[in-house]
């Protein structure tokens, strides 16, 4: 890349920089920025002075602004070209009638660099040069890493432009990596920008398509929720038709579907969850029962075990689920409850989602902080998964509520001292009550 004669470049993106032969020249008064951040938005334009006043005061001038400008304007040409005589203009900062101009090559300024740069992207784009043009798009957004502006002033006209600008590149590359099924380049940027702009739902669609091909599935699953959580509570709007084909495709199960695995080597190594406890050792008996659940599995959705304590409710649960393991190819879900155990207090939900989820291979970034936001999270990712769920020792229907899952292909078993009428009368399970211990099971003894 040349350099100016004077070898100055000027930087917008991620607020307004002067650097001189490598070195920051520090502008740190605030009117001062601001008036460089304007002239360097509006690069090759002639700004009225009136116009420069209106904006860095707001509409509200002080009555020196006009002399004001005409100092910082001296300043930034002395910062620019150091022994440069005070009625010199230079050749950055041109005075043109009652007002100025800034002129720099194009490859001095990262907001001139970046349209060019993003062009070209555009052009290879539109000739089938896929591959060449995604190295431009991400070229482009090195330059645009961040919005363009000085403080305070993101939200003016030239500068939410820029913005626009900045964002359509960004969602141009991401398409470009959809097509080239590698979205490990774009995903900070996607990240930092759907950040910037919540509402955004193009972004936030492209980030969820980004985060399933890469592995994360139920983080995108959770980004959507949170995305029509802001939308329905700040705009009262539900999500669009972008976000709900970018949902579709985070739960879709598809074999066929591209990953990212060099990205994502960790994740995408993960096992599915196996958390089933052992058989008791040398357990007998049971049979016409533990038969009978087998028979009528995969007829229900949810099996509730009760019992006094000791009847061998766990025992038979566990027996009976690993029969069925092998109907559930997403793996299995094991919580203990604590609900009847004197030796500590009862399992907190939030905890025994926080276990579930954690099974699940949720990040901790993605893991929300409330028994709402996880529950419904969880529900999220069970309704693409087949997965079986013990929830053993409940205290009450309180306790499991929000551990079960939605519609879908998830199966849970819980086993508890008292019955629920409410998982018989609103999710339909299969209640069985077990009797004494003595006369149906046989425990043979065990030894090393």
């Amino acid at each position: 890349m040349t350099r100016s004669p004077e070898n100055v470049r000027f930087f917008l993106f991620g607020g307004v920089r002067i650097v001189r032969d490598g070195v920051e020249i520090a502008v740190t008064q605030p009117k001062q920025r601001g008036l460089l951040a304007l002239l360097l938005a509006n690069v090759g334009e002639t700004l009225t002075v009136d116009s420069i006043v209106d904006a860095l005061w707001n509409g509200e001038p002080a009555p020196t602004a006009v002399n004001q400008i005409h100092r910082h304007v001296g300043a930034l040409r002395r910062a620019c070209q150091p022994g440069l005589g005070r009625r010199h203009s230079g050749r950055f900062i041109t005075g043109i009638g009652r007002g100025y101009r800034m002129a720099v090559d194009p490859d001095a300024c990262d907001v001139t660099e970046f349209r060019q740069v993003a062009a070209r992207a555009r052009e290879l784009g539109d000739t089938g040069e896929h591959a060449a043009a995604l190295q431009q798009s991400l070229q482009a957004l090195a330059v645009a890493s961040s919005p363009a502006g000085a403080e305070g002033m993101h939200d003016m006209p030239e500068f939410a432009s820029i913005e626009d600008e900045r964002v359509s590149a960004i969602l141009t590359a991401a398409g470009q990596c959809r097509r080239a099924t590698d979205y490990a380049a774009i995903l900070p940027a996607l990240r930092s920008a759907a950040e910037h702009h919540p509402f955004n739902e193009a972004l936030a669609a492209s980030l969820m398509d980004a985060l399933a091909y890469t592995g994360r599935g139920a983080e995108a699953v959770h980004l959507y929720r949170t995305v029509r959580r802001r939308l329905t509570t700040e705009l009262g709007c539900e999500p669009g038709p972008q976000l709900k084909r970018a949902l579709a495709d985070a739960l879709r199960h598809n074999s066929s579907r591209p990953v990212d695995t060099e990205a994502q080597p960790k994740e995408t190594a993960l096992p599915r969850p196996a958390q089933l406890p052992m058989p008791l050792p040398g357990f007998g008996g049971r049979r016409r029962l533990l038969a009978a659940l087998a028979e009528s599995a995969t007829q229900r959705r949810v099996l509730h075990l009760t019992g006094a304590a000791g009847v061998g409710k766990t025992g038979v649960a566990v027996r009976h689920a690993t029969q069925i393991v092998g109907q559930y190819p997403d793996g299995q879900l094991y919580v203990d409850l604590h609900g009847h155990d004197p030796t500590c207090t009862p399992t907190d939900v939030l905890d025994a989602l926080e276990d579930m989820l954690v099974g699940l291979h949720i990040p901790s970034h993605a893991m929300p902080q409330s028994i709402g936001a996880r529950s419904g999270l969880l529900r999220s990712v069970l309704s693409a998964l087949q997965v079986l769920i013990l929830l053993d020792d409940a205290r009450d229907f309180a306790q499991i509520k929000p551990l079960l899952p939605g519609p879908g292909r998830s199966d849970v078993i819980v086993t508890s001292q008292s019955s629920m009428p409410e998982l018989v009368a609103f999710h339909h399970a299969e209640l069985v009550q077990l009797t004494s211990l003595d006369d149906v099971v046989t425990v043979l003894e065990f030894s090393s």
